[in-house]
């Protein structure tokens, strides 16, 4: 019990300023800078309880304690607020936490009158009591409501602390009005009629504020249901917009059906310079010191980069041109690593082979690579290895691929009698698929094959073959961009996807106009 009555001290002792700031009658005529002094006062005093300088206390009597200290501070942001002085920190309380305390203070006469006090100035007619025991019956008790009710966040927030004042206060209030009010109705007949009189006001006043929310309650339902309407007619706009995406479908359905494969690939000018880079920085990299080709090891004596093309002939604007691919290719000359004998030697080359033309005059380019195009190449490097009287190993790399006349030719009797001679060996890069083709029976180029590879992420093009059977589902066709999108992939991936599903699963990849490239089932 000791230490119960000890923690009592110490929350009183801290409550002192508190309670003389609510004592003040003539607080806001005091200066500025003695109300900013209490201000802090009683803010360091409400901070050390809330710390639990004085322990802890069970929910209501802490409550009480918080409410004490919030009401001074409120009474003294009340003051800034009527000098008409600005006092940030003052700006915690709301404006409705102000006008609540103004509204209560009006009674605080109350506060140190008794019953009889109040009977005596009811019997005089005093203008001042009458006026607010009319206020008492007309709408104190819906207004006190409303205060406690209010919520404790927010612009119009009333806190739990000054709740707890409001209500502790007007309930003394009351009880000795209660009194008052009931004995003056029985000893005077006048003010008998007069609270009569207040008590139809009050009725009145109540069936106006039932029908205020009537009326706002018809205008919410009237809200909603226009909401409803709202709602109505946009789902309504919804399956139109629907139902014609449907028909887009259909009609795109039955134009890729009926359309004529114009062409299997879709790679625009600045894809193609990007698989440029990427072909001859990967294969660069690749080249280390040492590589082993047909049973050999050879040692990297020299690498050399170049070009083919020429971009600047074409009379494009700069940015464009530089988005050209220059058909670059790498060269590297490999000696074997022996310490004996003759060493043979090889040359590397890794070549970039593009349409040029058509990526300029377009911007974009729709064909494999065909077999007239391929043989030029297949004939200028077996004369060059012919000449130099060494073995070339040659991977031409294409971003649209090879045509299939070019596959079955690499497969022929007629290809190995004219190029897989000691001079020549050869593999074909699909730039867009990572799919090297060569001759499994010639060991360079299968040696060469993983050092041409652009390594794509295998794992990752499955999944995107996953989500483009998805979106066939229904429809039996997907398009890249539809495909990009829903697979959230990029857009060399879901290409990749594409072809794999043709090459796996007999479907038909085709580009077509005004429709884009599109795999078809």
């Amino acid at each position: 019990m000791g230490i119960f009555d000890e923690d009592i001290s110490c929350v009183e002792e801290l409550l002192k300023p508190a309670r003389r700031v609510l004592a003040d009658e003539y607080l806001c005529h005091e200066m500025k800078e003695r109300r900013v002094e209490l201000w802090n006062e009683v803010r360091e005093k409400y901070d050390k309880y809330l710390s639990g300088e004085c322990g802890k206390f069970l929910r209501d009597t802490d409550l009480h304690f918080q409410s004490i200290f919030s009401a001074a501070l409120l009474k003294l942001a009340v003051c800034f607020r009527e000098n008409g002085e600005e006092f940030m920190p003052a700006r915690r309380f709301s404006g409705k936490e102000i006008e609540a305390f103004k509204k209560i203070g009006r009674y605080n006469r109350f506060k140190i009158e008794s019953t009889e006090d109040i009977l005596r100035r009811i019997i005089n007619r005093d203008e001042r009591t009458l006026e607010l025991l009319r206020e008492y019956y007309l709408v104190m008790d819906s207004y006190i409501d409303d205060i406690l009710d209010s919520p404790e966040d927010g612009p119009e927030k009333v806190a739990q602390p000054v709740k707890g004042y409001i209500k502790k206060t007007w309930d003394e209030y009351r009880e000795k009005l209660n009194q008052a009010v009931s004995k003056a109705i029985t000893e005077l007949d006048w003010f008998r009629t007069l609270v009569a009189q207040w008590e139809k006001e009050a009725e009145s006043l109540a069936a106006e504020k039932a029908s205020e929310r009537i009326a706002e309650a018809e205008a919410k339902v009237k809200e909603a249901l226009a909401g409803v309407e709202r709602e109505r007619r946009e789902l309504e706009a919804q399956r139109e917009e629907l139902e014609k995406r449907r028909e887009e479908i259909e009609a795109t359905l039955r134009r890729l059906r009926g359309a004529e494969v114009q062409a299997s690939r879709f790679v625009r000018r600045e894809e193609a310079r990007m698989m440029e880079q990427n072909f001859l920085g990967r294969l660069e990299e690749k080249l280390g010191e040492e590589i082993a080709l047909g049973g050999r090891v050879y040692r990297v004596e020299r690498k050399k980069e170049g070009r083919e093309r020429d971009t600047s002939v074409f009379n494009l604007p700069e940015k464009e041109r530089a988005n050209l691919p220059e058909n670059r290719y790498l060269e590297a000359e490999l000696v074997e690593k022996k310490l004996l004998g003759r060493k043979a030697r090889v040359k590397l080359l890794g070549v970039f082979a593009s349409r040029v033309e058509e990526l300029a005059g377009h911007g974009f380019d729709t064909q494999p690579l065909g077999l007239e195009e391929v043989n030029v190449y297949l004939v200028k490097y077996r004369d060059l290895a012919r000449g130099e009287n060494k073995k070339v190993v040659l991977c031409l790399a294409s971003p649209t691929g090879f045509s299939k006349e070019v596959k079955d030719y690499i497969a022929s009797e007629e290809f190995h009698r004219n190029f897989l001679s000691k001079h020549l060996s050869l593999c074909l890069l699909d730039c867009s698929t990572d799919r090297v083709l060569y001759n499994p029976s010639d060991e360079y180029s299968r040696d060469a094959s993983q050092l041409f590879s652009l390594e794509l992420d295998r794992e990752r093009v499955r999944r995107v073959m996953s989500c483009v059977e998805g979106i066939m589902e229904g429809k039996g066709y997907a398009v890249l961009e539809e495909a990009v999108e829903r697979c959230n992939a990029e857009q060399g991936y879901v290409k990749a996807a594409f072809y794999a599903l043709a090459e796996e699963k007999g479907y038909t990849v085709k580009y077509v106009s005004d429709v884009g490239l599109a795999v078809f089932r």
